[in-house]
């Protein structure tokens, strides 16, 4: 797998990403017709804090451990002994956070529900070294069977919860089964082939290795979160759960184009190109190919997904999703944007330029944040959808 090109790589992934997008397509359908608004716009309140809690539970450790080409196996071992002891503290402060979560949405439900997601913080922790260990050695076949079966198994279960009247605790618990059944894999897989184990004491032997490359991509992570959250954190506490849930699903449509054609290329471009971090001009004219296809089909996407909103979301989701039709028909604007942007975190950490990407997010998060706050001041969803819009194609 040492040798595996980039097209090989982003096909393998394909063939797994497409099948996972249509079986997503299908199961989403099938939920929107069993749960409200309410119940999508009370695990979105309750992701965007999680989403925000697994900055620190990543820290820039993943990408680190993918660049470095000479962490031995004793170092991953001290690093994967700290994500333990970290992830366990992180799952425990989330179940405590979970009680300020009630107080500001003034909803006492968020209390069992960040109980329960404490344990999916804890999970995703403990997966960070495993999964970049596997992405290191290019085992991209591995993870294109795992992401497909896994997925399609804990979505039969989600459906089957909510048949049985669980609301938004199915989509918790899709979330549990997902990161817990992926570590059991991900750990049996390293242990193997690679001999991953838990290193006797808590020392700082691996991760000062990758310290000067991770804290730059765990500052980018943490200025890029306000960015992808403040609109939902704000909806949310101004206008309240049901009007979140218009809006996420809209958002979460905006971004299908963006998971089916980005997101199949980007996880393989680190692995790969990688390799060539000295040599910055391949790079480049790797990037620049991908930059044309994205940005031709982006525009078609855009255009596409304003004009036929209403059908799309109908088709999709039924009727009892028509308000979030001028919401996505704002956000289907920055399909294009979404489409060049994707691809660049990639791009900057395979070059070993994680200041940069940093740099860049500062600047890309400012321009957001104030575009999100001038609509929740002077407007309403609407106003917002087309301010996110705005920002993502400045």
């Amino acid at each position: 797998m040492a040798n595996m090109s980039l097209k090989r790589a982003a096909l393998i992934n394909a063939a797994s990403k497409y099948t996972s997008i249509l079986f997503s397509i299908g199961f989403s359908m099938a939920l929107a017709r069993i749960l409200s608004p309410e119940d999508y716009g009370i695990v979105a309140v309750t992701t965007v804090f999680t989403n925000f809690f697994s900055i620190f539970a990543d820290l820039g450790i993943s990408a680190g451990i993918i660049q470095n080409k000479k962490l031995t196996v004793e170092d991953n071992a001290s690093i994967f002994s700290l994500t333990l002891a970290f992830g366990l503290f992180l799952g425990l402060l989330f179940c405590a956070f979970s009680f300020f979560i009630a107080d500001f949405y003034r909803n006492d439900v968020y209390v069992p529900i960040g109980f329960l997601l404490g344990l999916t913080l804890f999970g995703s922790t403990l997966n960070i070294v495993p999964e970049a260990l596997l992405l290191k050695d290019k085992r991209f076949v591995m993870l294109a069977k795992r992401n497909v079966i896994i997925p399609f198994l804990t979505s039969l279960m989600t459906i089957g919860l909510a048949f049985c009247g669980w609301k938004y605790y199915a989509l918790v618990m899709q979330s549990i089964l997902s990161i817990w059944i992926t570590f059991v894999v991900n750990l049996y897989t390293t242990h193997k082939d690679y001999g991953l184990y838990l290193y006797p004491g808590l020392t700082g032997r691996g991760i000062c290795k990758i310290l000067g490359y991770s804290f730059y991509q765990f500052l980018f992570g943490f200025i890029n979160y306000f960015a992808r959250n403040l609109d939902n954190l704000l909806i949310g506490r101004v206008w309240g759960e049901a009007a979140l849930g218009y809006y996420d699903k809209a958002y979460r449509l905006m971004c299908y184009p963006n998971n089916s054609l980005t997101n199949v290329i980007a996880p393989v471009l680190q692995p790969i190109l990688s390799d060539y971090q000295d040599n910055k001009r391949y790079i480049y004219e790797k990037y620049i190919r991908l930059l044309k296809f994205f940005s031709l089909v982006g525009v078609f996407l855009s255009i596409y997904c304003y004009f036929s909103a209403a059908d799309i979301i109908a088709f999709l989701f039924g009727p009892q999703w028509a308000p979030a039709v001028p919401y996505f028909e704002m956000l289907a604007l920055a399909v294009w944007a979404q489409l060049q942007l994707t691809s660049t975190g990639s791009i900057f950490q395979s070059a070993g330029s994680t200041k940069q990407l940093f740099w860049a997010g500062v600047i890309n998060t400012t321009i957001t944040a104030i575009a999100i706050v001038l609509a929740v001041l002077y407007g309403g969803v609407l106003e917002l959808s087309r301010n996110v819009m705005i920002a993502f194609n400045v």
